[in-house]
This record gives C-alpha cells, sequence and structure tokens, in this order.
C-alpha cells in the first residue's frame, strides 16, 4: 500500500509545480493529501494493537479489504 502511494507523491509534486495557480488541482491534491492522512492514521490505529490481536483481526479482515476504500480515493484522485 504504501509503495502505491509513494509512487504516485512525485506525479502530485510536479502537478503542483506545473498548474501552481489551477484552483481545481489544488482542490483535488488536497483531497488527495487528506485521504492518505485518513490512510496513514488508520494504518497506525491497526498496527498499535497487540500483536494476538492483530492476528485475530487478520482473520476476519484483510489488510487489503480493509484499506480498499482508502485507495480506490487516491486512486479516483489521482
Amino acid at each position: 500500500m504504501l509503495e502505491q502511494i509513494g509512487d504516485a507523491l512525485p506525479r502530485f509534486e510536479a502537478y503542483e509545480k506545473l498548474f501552481r495557480g489551477h484552483q481545481n488541482l489544488k482542490h483535488a491534491l488536497s483531497d488527495v493529501y487528506l485521504d492518505l492522512l485518513h490512510f496513514l492514521t488508520e494504518a497506525k490505529r491497526l498496527f498499535s494493537r497487540s500483536s494476538l490481536r492483530l492476528v485475530l483481526r487478520a482473520l476476519w479482515k484483510s489488510f487489503n479489504q480493509t484499506f480498499e476504500d482508502d485507495l480506490a480515493k487516491l486512486k479516483r484522485h489521482s
């Protein structure tokens, strides 16, 4: 997940530089960065639990399912 996000970030930086005055792009990038913060907050919350609890939770819901919506939002904003 972090690799996919990391691959997109340089492109967003280039867009910021190329289209500095474009309001719609600024709003879209703000949405992307907000989604990124949400993802990182949720990932921190998930991994800050005890190891046993994390394993049990993984049995019920995979990591990809947990963050599928966040990745879809990032892709849509991209």
